[in-house]
């Protein structure tokens, strides 16, 4: 496969460095995944319209009209992937049992508007058509009524190490919003990874450029990922990315400020590659449903 190498790379590089990172950035120590608040795994999707799937025959006893474009139905869902693994589901003791359980989310069927560009998955909508009160049934959903192929363009390859400068300039109002007051030429200063010195103020006392002191071999977490800090010169500072195979990282898009995901996809001493796909991109999904009710 073909793993492109594109600017992407670089502006991963400038996301976790942008917006005086080293002055006021948080060391990150968000999770990745669910907090469970809503049911991302039916949700955003392909729209309703021309979705197939492959569904086994509907089981329990139905009362009711069945469900149609129009109608509400509110549904039960366990969802699996082709191993048998419970990714999600809407019942407390499924998830329990499946180790997936969240003390933030209220497990409760799910209300679907049939409807096109609904917001949930196109298979998962056009599953539920001719469904009524108390029917069961299974339906396999492909990549294309789901979440889309994989696709290995998506996949970068950057360097791990990178050197900026070890300079930055900035507002001093910004300065003075953190609290850091009486600024005056070489004075030192707190900033979120290591001290760093005051060596010039703009005529006008509007900016003030401040040389940053890391010490080498110290460890950074920026976006959570650690860095290491590899060399340290009179004019740069060079950083070495320290990735963990197969984790996700959230970061912000430089262009748009939108959170954005990359799995690590592999790596050795001088390359690592980031998987922008999302996690559920390629996946044949496999859902159990049981409609609650049809209006």
């Amino acid at each position: 496969m073909a793993i492109a190498k594109s600017k992407l790379g670089i502006l991963f590089i400038i996301a976790i460095l942008a917006g005086s990172l080293f002055l006021f950035g948080c060391p990150d120590n968000r999770g990745n995944g669910n907090n469970g608040a809503n049911v991302s795994t039916v949700a955003n999707g392909t729209s309703a319209a021309g979705a197939s799937n492959a569904s086994t025959a509907v089981t329990g006893t139905g009362t009711g009209k069945a469900a149609n474009w129009g109608d509400y139905v509110d549904v039960d869902y366990t969802l699996y992937d082709q191993n048998g693994t419970v990714l999600d589901t809407s019942l407390s003791a499924v998830a329990i049992n499946a180790s997936i359980y969240s003390k933030q989310r209220i497990y409760t069927p799910l209300s679907v508007a049939m409807k096109q560009n609904n917001g949930y998955i196109a298979g998962f909508t056009q599953g539920l058509i001719g469904m009524k009160a108390g029917e069961s049934k299974q339906v396999v959903i492909e990549p294309k009524d789901g979440y889309g192929e994989w696709d290995p363009t998506l996949v970068k390859e950057m360097a791990r190490e990178y050197t900026i400068s070890r300079f930055e300039t900035q507002p001093i109002d910004l300065l003075e919003s953190k609290n850091i007051t009486n600024i005056t030429l070489n004075k030192t200063i707190v900033t979120t990874f290591w001290y760093a010195r005051v060596v010039n103020i703009s005529d006008d006392g509007t900016k003030v450029t401040l040389r940053n002191d890391p010490s080498e071999n110290q460890i950074i977490t920026i976006s959570g990922m650690e860095q290491e800090v590899t060399n340290v010169t009179n004019d740069t500072l060079t950083f070495k990315l320290l990735p963990v195979l197969g984790k996700t990282y959230t970061f912000a898009d430089p262009q748009t400020g939108q959170a954005q995901q990359a799995r690590v996809y592999a790596m050795n001493d001088t390359s690592v590659s980031f998987d922008y796909n999302g996690a559920m991109a390629g996946k044949t999904l496999i859902f159990d449903l049981k409609v609650i009710k049809v209006s």
